[in-house]
């Protein structure tokens, strides 16, 4: 998905809209497959066994190799060069989880994929002009 956004970048005009369009690909490329989506959230969301968890042996997946979704959105909405404040990181990383919870609701069918887009675009539009928040 990084090289997509990387060859193919969002065209939204404001960094929510690019943020948004980020989560709305993933959506989509699960919706290609409810087999994949299925496995790769129940894989998510199912603890590590203790002894793979930080401070405890070695993950299944080095920390190295793994790129969150809020890294993609972080990288669309603002570019590679931008470092991400810590309200910023927080809050891609609560559309993140915002997003794999709209992906579950879909999969056990409470959720239209249309109710899905349009939830992700409204918390990235409410969330993600982080600036102005950041000073209260």
């Amino acid at each position: 998905m990084r090289e997509d956004i990387l060859q193919r970048p969002p065209r939204r005009r404001t960094p929510e809209g690019r943020a948004a369009e980020v989560l709305h690909r993933a959506f989509r490329a699960m919706q290609y497959n409810r087999g994949f989506a299925h496995a790769a959230l129940s894989a998510y969301h199912i603890p590590k066994p203790l002894d793979e968890q930080p401070g405890g042996g070695s993950p299944l997946i080095s920390d190295d190799d793994f790129v969150a979704l809020a890294d993609l959105m972080a990288l669309a909405a603002w570019g590679p060069e931008h470092r991400t404040t810590p309200a910023e990181h927080r809050v891609l990383h609560m559309l993140e989880s915002l997003w794999s919870s709209s992906v579950v609701a879909w999969l056990n069918g409470r959720l239209t994929p249309e109710y899905v887009e349009d939830r992700l675009k409204f918390a990235a539009k409410r969330l993600l002009p982080v600036e102005a928040a950041a000073g209260r």
